[in-house]
């Protein structure tokens, strides 16, 4: 077992840290490229460059970790007030983010990333494997293209892009931007806030609220149970899916020709008087619901009228 401290000014390079082994970075010392197979780097300084095929990076307060790359069976961990840029998390690794520590930049690709109660990560890329905000913790600006980020109850995600894979909130999102085949789960009791569908699906499950979500293009299914409050049309191909009709309260706004509002029930009569869309299902119970901008010089058109009935904007 071996110990290699590096003190304050000094500059250590191309250490391999075999098991039972320890490099000690105080601060302002600096490590770089250092191979970690079983042993540790406990980093109060600045560590760049480090491998991590076993064992474990202690990223402590004021320590700065840049361009970790850690493998199978290995962790990071960014302790309260250590900072870690650029992590490469591949499969069968882990980075914990304490409280008050923080990642910037971290690539997932089939690895996990904790980030536990007051931790913070920001800008991390999800090629695969899997982000899970604790309660308490918070991600911003997360871009997934495959996997998923688990926002838990209590956790705060916002500005997260959703090109593929999934965001399952079931805390609060805010300012999700879904494209593609990309997927937001609004589970019960956890809210949405300003997504943005521009393709792909935001579905509201039973307990779960969607607030003033935006459609360009892709759809928001709301389940039995499930809220959508206030919703936008910002293009033509935009689906609004409702399993129940009480689902959607507040303004839909900007309603266009070709988009669509996708009722499960039969609907037996829909007229706009003004601001008001007046809908009626086949049992006899009515619906009204406010509108706010929506394209001039056009009439409801009701489809599959024996199927469920989506009504759409069409021209006079």
């Amino acid at each position: 077992m071996t110990t290699f401290l590096v003190t304050s000014g000094q500059t250590l390079s191309g250490v391999t840290l075999a098991s039972g082994d320890t490099e000690a970075v105080l601060f302002g010392g600096t490590a770089t490229s250092t191979i970690i197979n079983g042993g540790f780097q406990d980093d109060a300084g600045t560590a760049t460059n480090t491998t991590i095929n076993g064992g474990y990076q202690f990223v402590e307060y004021g320590g700065t970790a840049r361009n970790t790359t850690v493998y199978s069976g290995a962790e990071q961990l960014v302790m309260s007030g250590g900072t870690a840029g650029g992590t490469t998390i591949n499969s069968g690794s882990v980075e914990i983010i304490e409280s008050r520590g923080t990642a910037t930049g971290a690539i997932i690709n089939g690895g996990q990333q904790y980030v536990n109660s007051g931790g913070v990560a920001s800008n991390t890329t999800i090629n695969g494997g899997l982000q899970i905000v604790q309660v308490g913790g918070t991600a911003r600006n997360t871009t997934v293209y495959g996997g998923e980020e688990l926002v838990m109850s209590g956790a705060t995600a916002s500005n997260a892009i959703i090109n593929g894979g999934f965001e399952d909130d079931a805390g609060a999102a805010i300012g999700t931007t879904i494209n593609n085949s990309g997927i937001e789960i609004v589970e019960s009791g956890a809210t949405a806030t300003g997504t943005t569908v521009n393709g792909g699906e935001q579905l509201v499950n039973a307990g779960g609220i969607a607030r003033n979500t935006v459609i360009n293009g892709g759809t928001e299914y709301v389940f039995a149970g499930g809220t959508a409050n206030g919703v936008t049309f910002g293009g033509h191909t935009g689906v609004l899916q409702l399993e129940q009709p009480g689902s959607l309260t507040g303004v839909i706004s900007g309603w266009q020709t070709g988009d669509a509002i996708d009722f499960n029930g039969t609907v037996t009569g829909a007229v706009i008087n003004g601001s008001t869309l007046q809908v009626t299902l086949s049992g006899g119970q009515s619906f009204s619901y406010q509108l706010a901008g929506q394209q001039s010089g056009t009439v409801i058109r009701n489809e599959y009228p024996g199927n469920g009935s989506v009504l759409r904007l069409v021209a006079k």
